[in-house]
């Protein structure tokens, strides 16, 4: 399929499981990824990494320069209802020079934590205080 615009952002678009979804190219992956989060406890390094999103690992997901070269906890994440887009950001806001697009998989390995929210409906955001607190979803406006 051709490459697009998502959000600024030139992916290309594939077809998986009867869904056109976008994913960045593989090659762009981890070249700037360092490990897991250093706030993650014992429990949640240990915890299984069994892909629980239905999308694909190489799904876009944006998130910011400071939770994946930083490595500031990821408080919030927002499942948007326009286009299905994920959105994962620590607690300060985000400017268009610090957004950055990851792979899905990649900020599952940076922070495990999140497959807890695989499950979270278009339009839906979740957040937490802590990376050691569980996260709390609630809708958001016009959801």
């Amino acid at each position: 399929m051709p490459l697009t615009s998502v959000r600024g952002f030139l992916v290309q678009l594939v077809r998986y499981q009867g869904t056109v979804l976008p994913v960045l190219d593989r090659s762009l992956d981890r070249a700037s990824v360092g490990g897991t989060h250093p706030g993650l406890t014992a429990r949640h390094e240990a915890m299984s990494t069994t892909w629980t999103f239905t999308e694909p690992q190489a799904t876009v997901a944006i998130t910011s320069q400071r939770v994946i070269r930083d490595g500031a906890p990821i408080l919030f994440a927002t499942h948007a209802i326009e286009d299905g887009t994920w959105l994962f950001l620590d607690a300060r806001l985000i400017d268009a020079e610090d957004e950055i697009t990851v792979e899905l998989g990649t900020l599952a390995r940076h922070d495990p934590t999140i497959l807890d929210l695989a499950r979270l409906p278009l339009g839906w955001h979740a957040r937490r205080r802590s990376v050691a607190e569980p996260w709390i979803s609630y809708p958001g406006c016009g959801s």
